[in-house]
């Protein structure tokens, strides 16, 4: 098998005409599941994943594997994370309905991406769930390749940067990451914050796509102040080169050029120059962490 997923999403909300008043609680309920099912499953708990479904669910992955029952379901979890350590789940729903009070279809994108990097996993899904004895369970999943369009694997080399990171300047500034493929996995969303005495000073969103017409990785950034600017990426073994151009609030235009270089520890260092600028100094370089690494 080549990867599984359960495939959880779930609107928050629906049309009042589209969702009566008695299923909002119920999409709140199935919602919450989902959360836990999120959780379980980026911490490679396969007991926990399949108790999300019914003892009787059946599941039908991507490679279109039929697997009957939670005992085998348990098992087939349990093989993936043994193989397949740090893999994260990311759901996007697209339609959440319920044709009976006591049954629900949730239909939407899944993407799986691996610690050791690589293409990420991208599934289409379509879930029914059931109410038994007042909870939801799951009693079928299917999954299908997600469209040819997507460009998971044009990006597939920057999955190890998928997750939450984090630095502290000299100055004692925090910086964080939060690194998130995007719809259907055309995307890489960048949210960075940086907290000065845990009080948020800045913030920006960077967009990472694959530039067809270029053949290549190429991204925008867009500070909270107005700020913007353009990027285009090369890979130099287990680093990346970023050549960017920047718009700052004040219409002062900066080129700039930075490093990621990833470490043998998992660690990542970022350095900077910036030849527009000779006068100014680099920014020092800085190592993003994951929040539990040590």
């Amino acid at each position: 098998m080549k990867r599984c997923t359960l495939l959880f999403a779930f609107l928050a909300s629906l049309t009042p005409f589209r969702l009566p008043a008695a299923d909002a609680s119920d999409s709140a309920a199935i919602a919450a599941i989902g959360e836990a099912y999120v959780q379980a499953f980026n911490q490679g708990d396969a007991k926990a994943v399949s108790a999300f479904w019914l003892p009787n669910a059946d599941y039908v992955d991507l490679d279109g594997v039929h697997h009957k029952g939670r005992e085998a379901i348990t098992k087939l979890f349990a093989d993936f994370f043994a193989a397949n350590k740090g893999a994260q789940v990311r759901i996007d729903s697209e339609a959440l309905s319920f044709p009976t009070p006591d049954t629900a279809v949730e239909d939407g994108v899944s993407v799986v991406t691996f610690a050791r990097g690589g293409a990420p996993s991208v599934a289409r899904y379509s879930n029914l769930f059931v109410r038994k004895d007042g909870k939801w369970f799951l009693a079928t999943v299917r999954e299908t390749p997600a469209a040819s369009s997507d460009r998971s694997a044009e990006l597939g080399a920057l999955g190890w940067m998928i997750g939450d990171w984090q630095a502290v300047t000299k100055q004692g500034e925090k910086i964080l990451l939060s690194v998130q493929p995007g719809p259907n996995g055309n995307f890489l969303i960048i949210r960075r914050t940086t907290l000065s005495n845990n009080t948020p000073v800045s913030g920006s969103i960077q967009w990472v796509a694959w530039d067809a017409s270029a053949g290549g990785v190429r991204s925008w950034d867009f500070e909270d102040d107005g700020g913007f600017g353009e990027s285009q990426w090369k890979q130099q073994g287990d680093s990346w080169i970023l050549d960017s151009v920047h718009t700052l609030r004040n219409g002062t235009k900066i080129s700039s050029s930075q490093t990621l270089a990833r470490n043998k520890d998992g660690s990542v260092t970022v350095s900077s120059a910036n030849p527009a600028t000779k006068d100014q100094k680099a920014p020092d370089a800085l190592v993003f962490t994951h929040p539990t690494q040590k």
